[in-house]
């Protein structure tokens, strides 16, 4: 709850409430300028998972991009951001047991539609920067791995993990791809458990 008449004050029943009706005010301020009405709003979202997911995975954003969707959307009061970090045009977050897949995984050679070379991911000390980045505006994050299907940026490094072991690329266009992690191998079970740890 949010009330405005000498004074502000804003009723919360957790810090996320306390951050979105920061957010209204924003919103007042920018509508009546320096002199808010007085006004009490009562309210509270009809859902309660708000979010947003962010394909960094085809698309590399830095870290002060998305820091700046992350203030957008506060801004709109969505509580959450589904991070999607892998995907076969690309692997964007470091993991220290598998190094090809941010010196090989995170480098699309082109694009089919700008033929230019795409690159770029997060260390894990970024990743980290983000959620905490995320909790202050009362966003949670939920980082993706898209697996087994959408892996050639992770069979271009590891080959052993798909079931026909083929050399690939990372994929420079859209669309399905037969080549996916093998789920009949001992190894794809070890790789999965490792990036999710």
């Amino acid at each position: 709850r949010l009330e405005v008449n000498e004074k502000i004050t804003v009723y919360s029943s957790g810090e996320a409430g306390k951050v979105f009706a920061l957010q209204t005010l924003k919103q007042l301020l920018f509508e009546y300028g320096r002199t808010i009405p007085f006004i009490a709003i009562k309210d509270k979202p009809k859902y309660k998972i708000r979010g947003f997911m962010l394909d960094v995975g085809r698309y590399f954003y830095p870290v002060d991009d998305v820091k700046l969707f992350i203030r957008k959307m506060s801004l709109h009061k969505l509580n959450f951001l589904h991070l999607h970090l892998t995907e076969d045009q690309g692997w964007r977050v470091e993991i220290y047991k598998y190094p090809l897949l941010t010196q090989i995984g995170s480098v699309r050679k082109k694009t089919n539609f700008n033929h230019r070379q795409h690159k770029g991911y997060y260390t894990k000390a970024q990743i980290k920067s983000i959620v905490k980045y995320a909790h202050d505006f009362g966003i949670s994050v939920m980082p993706e791995f898209d697996i087994p299907g959408h892996s050639r940026s992770a069979l271009a490094c590891y080959n052993y993990l798909g079931c026909f072991e083929r050399n690939l690329p990372v994929a420079d266009h859209w669309g399905v791809k037969h080549d996916v992690l093998c789920a009949g191998k001992e190894s794809t079970y070890e790789f999965v458990e490792d990036i999710v740890d």
